[in-house]
């Protein structure tokens, strides 16, 4: 699939390194919190910083992408970030804690929209047929990367790497997550439903995890 299909290869290359950037995100955030705070309690406001904003904004920000084009909402999803992590790069001996709670809540805000534009994505570009292979590859891609970020990542800081220094290589990542994604042709906008706005989507979202107890509960967990 990787092999004979280039657009899904230019797909799947920009998910991994926006995963992988993500992942290197998280943890050297957490390790500079940890240095800075001389301790883990801060651990807890870190988590709920980092996943409430996932809890709640997930529903809106699949809407939102609705009548959007699917390849700048994602670069603009990794542009954010990139400045982010650039400025935490710079200033990171000089910012209080507070604002890197900010940063990594508007991080994980911007993140939101990468993943719903590029699984959107997948089926304007891979055929039916093919997509269950696709979708194979991707989940298996995440599932890799996920993990090897942050094996990486404790390794780089095990052997003495700033996490800010980190947060650096992150951005790159995402700037080659960024060229992948505009490579990608025809640019595909996300059609939105007839008369149906943002907000009837989310609501019928909502609705449909509600009809179904299983995914309610994988929802709220």
């Amino acid at each position: 699939m990787l092999l004979r299909h280039k657009a899904f290869r230019q797909l799947f290359a920009g998910r991994i390194l926006s995963v992988f950037a993500d992942s290197i995100l998280f943890f050297s955030l957490l390790k500079w919190i940890e240095i800075k705070s001389g301790g883990t309690e801060s651990f807890t406001f870190f988590y709920v910083a980092y996943y409430l904003p996932i809890v709640l904004l997930a529903l809106p920000a699949g809407a939102w992408i609705s009548g959007k084009t699917l390849q700048h909402v994602m670069a603009w999803s990794n542009v954010v970030r990139m400045i982010g992590m650039i400025l935490f790069f710079f200033f990171s001996d000089l910012i209080p804690m507070p604002w890197v709670y900010v940063l990594l809540i508007t991080e994980s805000i911007v993140g939101l929209f990468f993943m719903p534009a590029n699984q959107s994505l997948l089926s304007q570009i891979v055929s039916e047929r093919d997509r269950p292979s696709a979708n194979s590859w991707l989940q298996m891609g995440y599932t890799v990367v996920k993990i090897s970020g942050q094996t990486f990542t404790a390794f780089m800081l095990k052997n003495g790497v700033p996490p800010a220094s980190l947060l650096l290589f992150s951005a790159f990542l995402l700037l080659c997550s960024l060229m992948c994604i505009m490579l990608m042709k025809p640019k595909v906008k996300q059609e939105m439903p007839e008369r149906q706005g943002h907000w009837t989507l989310m609501k019928e979202g909502v609705l449909y995890i509600a009809r179904h107890r299983q995914l309610g509960m994988l929802f709220v967990f």
